[in-house]
């Protein structure tokens, strides 16, 4: 098993519990690519499957915690502001 770092924002600890640190929520496959949402940094980080290479962050709604790939677009849910991102 691997881990691959999905955001440039640091990691929270015990003594340091930042709510912009990266919060991996969702995951979807879509393709050769692996989209992850990050619920503190309204955002999602694209993947490449094969290797976990970072292909890019892009904005989404506040607070997204959900992430689907319907053939052909990505969707987030985005719980802190009722919306949905396509």
């Amino acid at each position: 098993m691997e881990a691959f770092l999905v955001s440039s924002a640091s990691p929270a600890s015990p003594s340091n519990t930042r709510r912009d640190a990266a919060v991996p929520d969702g995951l979807a496959f879509g393709g050769a690519n692996m989209w992850v949402s990050n619920t503190c940094e309204n955002t999602v980080t694209k993947l490449r499957a094969s290797d976990g290479a970072n292909l890019g962050v892009f904005a989404v709604g506040k607070s997204p915690i959900g992430v689907v790939f319907d053939g052909t677009s990505i969707w987030t849910t985005n719980w802190g502001d009722g919306t949905v991102t396509k």
